[in-house]
């Protein structure tokens, strides 16, 4: 990493022991991808991967492996090796999280839309904030 880095995303994934790092570096990105057994301290890291395909920065790593990248509202998913899958236009939808639903058994990706209408007529402004969900094994159909 270069000296004077002021922000980076870091993920871990300890089901599958596998570390994700990305920073910005010049006028685009660096990412990376390493395996790490947690259990055993003493074990190096192995597996360091330069994910060379990952155009942005990575945002989110989803629970079935897949990668997030948002950038000119767009979201580009990637594999866990850094290949570009598919993306799909966003909006002005801004990502929120994955969550597990236990009532239909199944991981779930949210996304939000805020926005202000301006009174009149001695009508209050309003402001409205909208939540969408798709599930995660459905994120595809958005392309």
């Amino acid at each position: 990493m270069p000296l004077g880095l002021s922000s980076a995303f870091y993920f871990h994934d300890p089901l599958h022991d596998k570390s994700y790092l990305s920073y910005p570096s010049g006028s685009g990105y660096v990412s990376c991808s390493w395996t790490w057994d947690t259990d055993n301290a003493a074990t190096a890291a192995s597996g360091f991967q330069r994910l060379s395909g990952i155009d942005g920065p990575i945002d989110a790593v989803l629970s079935s492996g897949q990668l997030l990248s948002f950038e000119n509202g767009r979201c580009t998913v990637y594999s866990e090796a850094g290949a570009k899958l598919y993306d799909f236009p966003l909006g002005s939808l801004k990502f929120c999280y994955e969550r597990w639903d236990p009532v239909d058994g199944r991981f779930e990706l949210f996304f939000s839309l805020a926005y202000w209408l301006w009174g009149r007529d001695e009508k209050s402004d309003q402001l409205y904030v909208e939540v969408y969900s798709i599930p995660t094994t459905s994120l595809s159909s958005l392309k």
